[in-house]
């Protein structure tokens, strides 16, 4: 039987779990990444060098690559962190990131980890003309 208050018991977990992502998404932990490019710096700024990463979980998989989000609807990975942050994380994330660095250039990538995702975060010198 489907009841009411199991659906919304169900749905306020969902909420909750996209509030802790986009909370964690958007914590910026300065001494983390201080530490990290240290690092880079003594190794003589490899390219594309991993100076950070966020994990944040997933609700459980549906239809084989999709997860169900609060507002009732399936997305695959991507787009589910977007939900999760309200905006895109490949142009607004990025740049809100990049704009706390400079003369480094930042990029990003996606490791899927069921039942976890890690976004990591890598140091490039800039492109020099």
């Amino acid at each position: 039987m489907i009841s009411l208050a199991s659906i919304s018991s169900s749905n306020q977990v969902l909420v909750e779990l996209e509030k802790n992502n986009k909370a964690i998404l958007e914590k910026f932990d300065v001494d983390a990444y201080t530490n990290a490019l240290h690092k880079w710096v003594a190794l003589s700024h490899p390219p594309s060098y991993k100076i950070f990463e966020y994990v944040i979980s997933m609700p459980m998989q549906q239809n084989g690559s999709t997860y169900l989000c609060s507002d009732g609807n399936y997305r695959e990975v991507w787009p589910y962190v977007n939900f999760c942050l309200g905006y895109d994380i490949s142009t607004t994330f990025l740049a809100n990131l990049q704009a706390k660095f400079e003369g480094i250039t930042l990029s990003y990538s996606l490791i899927t980890s069921t039942p976890s995702i890690i976004i990591g975060i890598y140091a490039t010198l800039p492109a020099t003309a």
